[in-house]
Parts: C-alpha cells; sequence; structure tokens
C-alpha cells in the first residue's frame, strides 16, 4: 500500500476548484431567476455566493503553505506563482463584499421583496467576481502549466 500524505498543497488545489466552478453556475442561476422571477431561484444562488465567500477563507490562508513545496519545484512558474498570489488577494477582498452583500441581500428580503434591487447589485457584483476568480484560476493554472505562459515575459 503507498502512503499519499495529504498537505497544505492538496487541501488549497482541493478546494479552489469549488470557486471556479461555482462561479460559472451561480450567474447563470441569477439570469434564469430574472427569467422566472422565483424567490428560491435567487435564494439558491445568494447562498452559493455565501457558500463559495467562506470557502475562499480557507483557501486564502492555505496558500502560504501550499507555496513553499510549489516553489521549490524547478519547473514552476514562479512570475505566474507570484501573480496568482496578488490577485488572489483582491478575489478574497471582493468575494467578502459579495457574502456580505448576500447576506445583506436574504436578511432584506426574506418577508418582502421592497429591496428587490439588492437582486440587481449582486448580479452585477458577482460578474465582477466571476472575472476576479477567472483571473485567478488563469494564474495558477500558469503555475504549473508553463506552455501557457510566456517565459520570455
Amino acid at each position: 500500500m503507498i502512503n499519499f500524505p495529504i498537505n497544505a498543497v492538496h487541501i488549497h488545489l482541493l478546494l479552489n476548484h469549488f470557486p471556479v466552478v461555482l462561479s460559472v453556475i451561480w450567474p447563470v442561476i441569477l439570469v434564469v431567476w430574472l427569467f422566472l422571477n422565483k424567490k428560491e431561484v435567487i435564494n439558491t444562488s445568494l447562498f452559493i455566493f455565501i457558500f463559495v465567500s467562506l470557502l475562499s477563507i480557507p483557501i486564502y490562508f492555505s496558500w502560504g503553505q501550499a507555496a513553499w513545496p510549489v516553489s521549490a519545484v524547478s519547473w514552476v512558474n514562479l512570475q505566474a506563482l507570484v501573480m496568482h498570489y496578488k490577485v488572489a488577494t483582491y478575489t478574497f477582498y471582493v468575494l467578502l463584499v459579495l457574502w456580505f452583500l448576500s447576506i445583506l441581500t436574504i436578511y432584506l428580503n426574506w418577508n418582502n421583496n421592497k429591496f428587490k434591487f439588492f437582486y440587481y447589485i449582486v448580479l452585477i457584483f458577482s460578474i465582477l467576481v466571476l472575472w476576479w476568480v477567472s483571473l485567478t484560476w488563469y494564474y495558477g493554472w500558469a503555475i504549473r502549466h508553463t506552455e501557457i505562459y510566456d517565459q520570455a515575459n
């Protein structure tokens, strides 16, 4: 039997797939809500936002322990590693704002829809989050896949 110890790199890689995949799904759910206009659909999307935003906390804080072993590998793109960290920092803060907006929107619209415009604010902000998550994913992918990143720069 082969022993595979789980370390910070494994945890970081495992957890960071959720925001990438769900950041593609949640705007779709919001757009579906625009056509169906059902509160259950929008609340599903808001709870996904909250889940992903909370999940970003261990992802962000596991980065330091994950970066050290990876940076020691000779073929790793260190420039992409640094850019991944910088972009991930902004993504982390944007996700925390999304967490706050989602909770606020759920709270304000729990028993009524007086603050329905908050749904649209969250929709617009989620598109911004999608961009940041995609950029973070791109640089994370470039760390290992040096063929997609120009080594001359």
